[in-house]
């Protein structure tokens, strides 16, 4: 219990902090991937419909999509609108109390307002009318062809079955549709999603702990994570999508090699890769 509090005030405190800057960050990451598909296949993100895979609370992607898009978003949680009685009840039911809780608490805190209104500052509109369904994506309850771009950010690294979601996600997509989807690395420096990499506040932790034995006690992640390794990513990317394109995401690269080679020097981390250890995501593409 005393985890989960801590937990709920250090992403509390990071959101409160962040919010304005995170809506930013998503904003250019949306714009670079905009720039990457148009140069990839000469398609432009306007007057498509999209299916943003794993749309989150906030739906910052969603609201920059749908700007020029006709958009729909899916979660494994339920994304409750508003205050309305009906999506709390549904969300316990499907997701349980401890979801439920954090959302009204987030709510209450006016966190969810703060989003809001960075969002309308910023892309001069929310996210309130885009619809989003409780969904798997390795099982999606839409007609094959369905749609002409899908989009997933860091999600896949949560879902058990990854085949079975990218041949959905290619499933969904209409002859000659596009799909986009990123994901963390388990073995990046922060691929245990323990909030506190994220917040600044590391003191505590070494470097890539969750990988090392004497070590892992010490981090705290917030998610169930698959812990898939950087070659079967790439295996799974082969058989499952048509010409993919793969492109690996190493912002810190000449810090963390040097950190990475010190630590193998010293016994430390030997199974694994210096390239998946200084990757933190996969940035993959495809057309159908």
């Amino acid at each position: 219990m005393m985890t989960k509090l801590w937990e709920a005030r250090s992403l509390y405190d990071w959101h409160a902090t962040n919010a304005v800057t995170r809506v930013k960050q998503v904003i250019e990451i949306m714009d670079a991937v905009e720039d990457t598909i148009r140069s990839r296949y000469d398609l432009a993100l306007t007057d498509l419909t999209v299916l943003d895979v794993g749309t989150g609370q906030q739906q910052i992607q969603s609201a920059w999509l749908a700007r020029r898009n006709r958009v729909i978003g899916i979660d494994l949680d339920v994304v409750a609108k508003g205050w309305s009685p009906r999506g709390f009840l549904t969300m316990w039911r499907v997701n349980g109390a401890y979801r439920t809780v954090k959302t009204l608490a987030r709510k209450a805190l006016r966190l969810d307002a703060m989003y809001a209104r960075a969002l309308h500052q910023e892309l001069g509109r929310g996210a309130e009318d885009i619809p989003v369904y409780q969904m798997d994506v390795a099982a999606m309850g839409f007609p094959s062809h369905s749609f002409d771009f899908v989009y997933c950010s860091s999600v896949l690294q949560c879902v058990p079955d990854v085949n079975l979601a990218l041949h959905e996600m290619n499933r969904v997509l209409v002859p000659g549709g596009v799909g986009y989807f990123t994901v963390q690395l388990y073995t990046s420096e922060t691929g245990s999603l323990d909030p506190r990499l994220y917040s600044g506040d590391r003191s505590s932790i070494p470097y890539w702990a969750h990988l090392r034995p004497a070590e892992c006690q010490r981090v705290s992640g917030n998610a169930w994570l698959n812990k898939m390794r950087l070659s079967e990513w790439r295996q799974c990317v082969d058989a499952c999508l048509p010409n993919p394109i793969v492109k690996l995401s190493q912002p810190q690269a000449h810090t963390l090699l040097a950190i990475a080679q010190s630590l193998q020097e010293r016994g430390h981390l030997q199974e694994y890769s210096l390239e998946e250890l200084v990757t933190h995501e996969l940035q993959v593409s495809w057309r159908k």
